[in-house]
């Protein structure tokens, strides 16, 4: 399918949120189950270029938001996601993991994005809320959205030099959505 509008910020003009007042912790030292097998430079190396697995957890130290899809919805662009976190860690990043869940079970990588924090250097940024790299994908109805939150997501990134740890308070992500009246066939 094609989308169609005269301006890129046209082709997704609404979007959806997801939230969750919940959280967890993450820390450098996590063994992320879907770091490895997600690497960009090793999927480049596969057949399937798309990383999908039945591996429905992470691992500790991962922390896993998850919501239900009740309407079938197309992403189009760059989602936002927004953490309410704590640490006292001045040199951290985050790695944040969109992914599509299936009814059977299996998740499929959808887009990621990272955000460092160095006090140092920009005493200002504290990762609250920050862009993932974006991608076009149809959330299909009764599958359902999941978030990852990790600081292990290595080898895609390198392992921090600083342990720590950051717990989270709660965490929404907004994704930008392209309206069914701008698909177009292609092949018409």
């Amino acid at each position: 399918m094609e989308y169609r509008a005269s301006t890129w910020r046209g082709l997704a003009p609404k979007r959806i949120t997801f939230g969750w007042g919940s959280g967890g912790t993450t820390t450098t030292a996590a063994v992320d189950g879907h770091a490895q097998e997600s690497d960009p430079v090793a999927r480049d190396r596969t057949t399937n270029k798309c990383y999908t697995t039945s591996q429905a957890n992470p691992g500790p130290g991962v922390v896993v938001y998850e919501d239900d899809v009740t309407e079938t919805f197309t992403m189009m662009g760059i989602p936002t996601v927004t953490l309410e976190h704590e640490t006292s860690a001045t040199d951290y990043w985050l790695a944040v993991r969109l992914f599509d869940r299936s009814p059977n079970g299996s998740i499929t990588l959808v887009t990621r994005g990272v955000c460092r924090v160095n006090k140092t250097v920009a005493p200002d940024e504290t990762c609250q809320s920050f862009d993932l790299f974006g991608n076009g994908w149809i959330f299909e109805k009764d599958h359902k959205v999941v978030v990852e939150v990790s600081q292990a997501d290595t080898p895609f990134l390198r392992r921090n030099n600083f342990p720590s740890t950051v717990s989270y308070r709660s965490a929404n992500i907004k994704i930008p959505v392209a309206p069914d009246s701008l698909r177009v066939d292609f092949r018409d």
